[in-house]
């Protein structure tokens, strides 16, 4: 990720396009990959501190960059799951290990 192109990611060796709530989704994720980002710290990260924020709007947004990195790896290839996990009632986590994840 290069916050110098936010509506672009390197993923697996394919280039997605992503929309600007989807790259502050996975940016959010990415700087604390393996690691639990409250829902708290998602909304602000995407909406802004102190606004109201809709939770299916996010999971929304969560979904669609799932959809975007499951057809980057080849649509239905159940070896590589989608490494977007949701840590139920507390947030969402990138499973991917730091060296696999280059956030600048």
């Amino acid at each position: 990720m290069d916050e110098g192109r936010p509506d672009v990611v390197i993923f697996r060796g394919s280039e997605i396009y992503l929309r600007p709530a989807e790259y502050k989704l996975l940016h959010v994720l990415a700087i604390q990959p393996q690691r639990c980002v409250s829902y708290e710290t998602i909304y602000n990260e995407i909406c802004g501190a102190g606004e109201i924020v809709d939770p299916a709007q996010v999971y929304w947004h969560r979904h669609q960059l799932a959809e975007k990195l499951k057809q980057a790896q080849g649509g239905d290839n159940h070896e590589q799951a989608v490494p977007l996990t949701t840590i139920p009632r507390r947030g969402y986590m990138l499973d991917l290990a730091p060296e696999q994840v280059l956030a600048r």
